[in-house]
């Protein structure tokens, strides 16, 4: 009887061992996981630059995007390892420069390079993007200034909200919560209301956005989800 117990005792310790064991390697699989989702940066391409060629993204010499992007298009988020690193905008299958700049990748973050400009005199843009959900039932909206045509721009939502009274060339906004739904943008150059271009988007619940002025000759606005 006493040597039955004994076992008993015995296999109730092994059962408690093993099941602390697995406890403990899955805990360690989740931290590694969680590592690996921060052990890094994220990067995309927008190409504004009307009148340039389709182009790739190469990160201190080396070609980062399979796919070339055209005028107007993203190459969506590309994954990154962190620190300083040299990008450099080139025509597809080309060794020719496009516009280049100086990245700081931090772990866990976004950034975006838009390319604007056009020709020789293309030129980039890089912003951080906060991709943190709003609130329920809105959605969040920035703007960037890519268009010479517009050195500073008036951006109203809906004809009625002013977002920004004279956002400059090559700036950005904040980040504008707005209800989710369809929303008219208007631009408008701030020294002449004439030059102008509209807009109609549909912004989703929980989603970011980024919505930019492009253009040399031919103005107009183009939109981008990041999350």
């Amino acid at each position: 009887m006493k040597t039955q117990t004994r076992l008993s005792k015995l296999m109730l310790a092994f059962a408690a061992f093993l099941t602390l064991s697995s406890v403990m390697i899955l805990s360690s699989c989740s931290k590694d996981d969680d590592d690996d989702d921060m052990d890094g940066a994220n990067i995309q391409v927008i190409h504004s630059a009307e009148g340039t060629g389709r182009v790739e993204l190469y990160l201190d010499n080396q070609k980062v995007n399979n796919s070339a992007v055209a005028y107007a298009q993203s190459s969506g988020y590309l994954r990154t390892t962190t620190g300083a690193k040299t990008a450099e905008i080139k025509l597809e299958g080309s060794t020719q420069v496009v516009s280049s700049t100086n990245v700081n990748f931090e772990s866990g973050k976004n950034y975006t390079i838009y390319v604007t400009n056009s020709g020789t005199a293309a030129s980039t843009v890089t912003t951080s993007d906060n991709t943190t959900k709003p609130t329920a039932g809105n959605a969040k909206v920035r703007f960037v200034n890519l268009s010479a045509l517009l050195s500073n721009a008036t951006i109203m939502l809906d004809n009625s909200l002013s977002l920004s009274g004279n956002l400059a060339f090559g700036s950005t906004t904040d980040y504008s919560v707005v209800s989710a739904g369809e929303h008219n943008f208007k631009a408008t150059a701030a020294s002449n209301a004439n030059i102008s271009t509209n807009k109609t988007f549909s912004v989703q619940d929980g989603k970011v956005y980024t919505i930019y002025l492009m253009g040399t000759t031919d103005l107009g606005l183009n939109i981008v989800t990041h999350k």
